[in-house]
């Protein structure tokens, strides 16, 4: 005879193709040596958007970790960073504060490289923005592909105890700047500025913002090189990477534009030769801000009777020649 034994299917889920953006899946928390201590809204870790967050709490624990883990829907691409988003209280922060939050990739359940703690991979910009309790990302790049992320925190004396864990995504690394490309560029007061970073490689592409708040999602410009006209004060642009036609993006790198005031001297406009000589002294005094060259443009008069322009030429101690 058969019999039957009845089950109760309590979930099921099929996991759609992949999109090319790694998008996460899932989450799943797990606490250790922890009575007090909470992760709440773990779902808002991965729901896209940077203004909510898994809040892992320690506020009424003395010790103990959590962790919570984001899957994504499949393997990473060879190189792709592990980019996690988070918050802090507002407070007066030092690197040593995040040594207790750690994150580490896994293919599976294989660990992929070691934990990275966080105090290793902030860096001291990032640092100084997350005093103000606003949310900010940072990339760590596995030495392998992953498909899964675990942030992780302990309890301790002296260490945080709460973070917000706002997003974890799957990104192209933070862009990197190889010379003559720099962090900081200068320029003269009322030019133009030409910022670039490393080009991110095939299907991904650079993005340029005014912030690095991650809430800010209004890229200023898309692309290798990002030209800003008529600078007038120093200023700091923050740039990321990402995958083109993902809305995820990498870790920003601050790349700052220092104006430098323009150069002058003080002369008499008016200066006078004897008829048929072919030259002349320009006297200057009060050379300021460092001038190192200096141009002339004739009037139409001058121009018609073979006054030549000069251009960049290294300007000489007092006087100026002039044919």
């Amino acid at each position: 005879a058969l019999c039957t034994n009845p089950a109760d299917i309590l979930y099921a889920f099929f996991v759609p193709a992949g999109t090319g953006c790694h998008l996460p899946l899932a989450t799943t928390t797990a606490a250790s040596g922890v009575t007090l201590a909470t992760i709440t809204n773990p779902n808002n870790a991965i729901d896209g958007n940077a203004a909510t967050a898994s809040n892992f709490n320690f506020a009424l624990s003395i010790g103990g970790s959590l962790a919570q883990t984001v899957y994504f829907q499949g393997a990473s691409s060879t190189g792709d960073a592990a980019t996690v988003t988070l918050s802090v209280p507002p407070a007066a922060l030092s690197l040593g504060l995040f040594g207790a939050v750690t994150v580490t990739a896994y293919s599976g359940s294989v660990q992929v490289g070691s934990p990275v703690a966080l105090n290793n991979a902030l860096s001291l910009d990032m640092l100084g923005l997350m005093g103000n309790g606003s949310p900010y990302s940072v990339s760590i790049t596995p030495p392998g592909t992953f498909d899964r992320v675990a942030v992780s925190m302990s309890a301790g004396a002296g260490l945080l105890n709460q973070v917000f864990l706002h997003e974890v995504t799957n990104t192209s690394p933070k862009p990197p700047f190889t010379s003559p490309k720099n962090h900081t560029g200068y320029v003269c007061r009322g030019s133009q500025a030409v910022l670039t970073a490393d080009n991110p490689g095939t299907g991904k592409e650079l993005r340029w913002y005014t912030t690095a708040l991650a809430t800010n999602t209004t890229a200023l410009h898309t692309g290798d090189t990002f030209t800003i006209s008529n600078v007038t004060a120093d200023t700091i642009f923050w740039v990321a990477s990402a995958e083109t036609g993902c809305t995820a993006s990498s870790e920003r790198v601050p790349v700052r534009v220092l104006v430098k005031p323009l150069p002058a001297i003080t002369f008499n406009p008016t200066f006078y030769t004897c008829q048929h000589y072919t030259a002349a002294q320009l006297n200057y005094t009060n050379a300021i801000n460092s001038p190192l060259t200096y141009s002339i443009t004739w009037g139409n008069a001058a121009a018609s009777a073979a006054f030549a322009n000069v251009s960049n030429v290294t300007l000489p101690a007092s006087p100026i020649g002039i044919t």
